[in-house]
């Protein structure tokens, strides 16, 4: 298996570059957390 030094870690990465390494059909999860209205803030 290819993904077993993946297994429960969090992966900081390109994904370009990245998603390649994996098999198919091997992802559970993709977690982001984007800076959503960023822009907003300030404006209260």
């Amino acid at each position: 298996m290819i993904n077993e030094e993946f297994i429960n870690k969090i992966i900081c990465a390109d994904s370009l570059q990245f998603l390649p390494k994996l098999e198919s059909n091997s992802i559970d999860v993709v977690l982001t957390d984007p800076p959503y209205f960023l822009d907003k803030m300030d404006n209260h």
